[in-house]
């Protein structure tokens, strides 16, 4: 699966290694020209691309049907819009996991089993879980 990045991650999370229920939303991106130059889906759409960054360390899937899966859109997403501003970019270690797998596609068919998930079915069912346990928490408070 092909990946974007959020740009500048680390400014909307600073923490490692921990899936938090909150990312940083500082108020000053509501005042900026390429956020006003938005239309409203794509606006709501930067914010959703923040959740999942949350719970996929500032990774987004490239793939609209995937993102629609996971954050449960009624409609495929455009990222087109926040890519051109720069708010997502390409993922650098998607790239490289590319070439890596283009390399080794032939000795990793030969060996993987069956039952094992694809790199897709994984993402989608960690933000599934993540999804499913920032619910419960939410409906417990």
């Amino acid at each position: 699966m092909e990946y974007l990045r959020i740009a500048n991650w680390e400014k909307y999370q600073h923490y490692k290694n921990r899936n938090p229920r909150w990312v940083k939303l500082y108020i000053d991106i509501f005042n900026r020209p390429n956020w006003i130059s938005l239309d409203d889906k794509s606006k709501f759409l930067l914010l959703i691309c923040l959740g999942i960054g949350a719970i996929c360390d500032g990774k987004i899937p490239k793939c609209a049907k995937t993102l629609q899966k996971i954050s449960n859109l009624r409609r495929k997403p455009d990222l087109k819009p926040l890519i051109d501003i720069g708010f997502l970019i390409p993922d650098a270690s998607t790239m490289l996991y590319r070439e890596e797998n283009n390399k080794n596609k032939s000795r990793e068919e030969d060996k993987k089993p069956f039952n094992e998930l694809t790199e897709d079915e994984l993402f989608e069912l960690k933000a599934m879980r993540q999804y499913e346990l920032d619910r419960s928490r939410s409906l417990d408070s």
